[in-house]
């Protein structure tokens, strides 16, 4: 991302953490979504919002299936095994 996304992102990054908290949600299911939305923004190298339906529809189905592959999932050392690859054809922007 350049600086200008990178702002960009930060300022809606910092948004949807307040709106969770706002919304009453527990500090580990803030860290769970924002993790979450940290991992899609490093797989991409972009914010989220700029994403096609068809790179998050290819980026969710890599995830579930590298969480089949790995029966640990998401709680199995510190989320290295539910990364999706990047071997998909889909561009990253």
């Amino acid at each position: 991302m350049n600086d200008l996304e990178q702002k960009r992102f930060d300022r809606l990054y910092q948004r949807h953490v307040l709106v969770l908290k706002l919304r009453g949600y527990a500090a580990s299911t803030i860290n769970v979504y924002t993790r979450a939305v940290r991992r899609l923004v490093a797989y991409f190298d972009g914010a989220p919002d700029r994403l096609s339906v068809e790179q998050l529809e290819t980026y969710f189905a890599n995830l579930v299936d590298s969480v089949t592959d790995h029966p640990k999932g998401a709680t199995g050392n510190a989320g290295e095994h539910n990364k999706p690859s990047r071997s998909c054809s889909v561009s990253a922007g």
